[in-house]
């Protein structure tokens, strides 16, 4: 059958062909296993005929070989789509943008660790705070000495950090979005009748839209 439909929908449609393909796999497994037989002394030749099963193996295998070239197809029509509606574009964009994005909020969440004390050993503190803790342990008596990690942005920084990532936060959601639109655009391609329930159309055949 023809089937016209949504970037979106063929999406699953692509999904259920894999998941298809993943069930055909365990089935070959399965019947191409090896047996576990028990051989006793005196006991008759076991009656072993894996000739049917091979041959269903084999046959699955063409399945699976048709089903990757649905599959193939599906993508490369895709692929063409989203060349030329934008898609492709704004993927690249994408990835990047989380990329940087991941990069940045290590940057803000920046520690080294202590091999050699414990979390509840090491108190973090600021550079600027430094001074405090000392005039802290100034005023005691026989102050047993304080481990502190001294984070290493400096907290002038805090605020540019979190302008930089509500930045790419806003960019990144207007991109998903914008492709989500963009996948309501439709393409047609080709889908065997034996596998119309995959697509959600069992018994249907010639052009169909959804």
């Amino acid at each position: 059958m023809e089937v016209t439909a949504t970037l979106t929908r063929f999406h699953k449609i692509e999904e259920r062909f894999k998941a298809k393909r993943t069930e055909i796999e365990r089935q070959i497994r399965e019947k191409l296993s090896d047996k576990m037989i028990l051989l006793t002394k005196g006991m008759e030749e076991p009656s072993i005929d894996n000739l049917a099963e091979s041959e269903e193996a084999m046959g699955l295998l063409d399945d699976i070989k048709f089903l990757s070239k649905s599959i193939s197809k599906i993508r490369a029509a895709i692929g063409v789509k989203n060349s030329i509606i934008g898609i492709s574009e704004l993927l690249a964009e994408l990835d990047q943008l989380r990329y940087f994005r991941t990069l940045v909020a290590k940057t803000r969440n920046s520690k080294k660790e202590y091999p050699y004390a414990t979390k509840e050993e090491v108190t973090p503190v600021n550079s600027d705070d430094l001074k405090k803790v000392l005039a802290g342990l100034a005023v005691q008596v026989d102050p047993e000495p304080l481990k502190v990690r001294v984070k290493g942005l400096h907290t002038s920084f805090d605020a540019d950090l979190e302008d930089m990532l509500k930045e790419l936060d806003t960019r990144i959601n207007e991109i998903t979005d914008t492709i989500s639109d963009l996948n309501k655009e439709k393409i047609t391609l080709s889908i065997p009748d034996e596998y119309g329930y995959l697509v959600g159309l069992a018994g249907k055949s010639g052009k169909v839209s959804v």
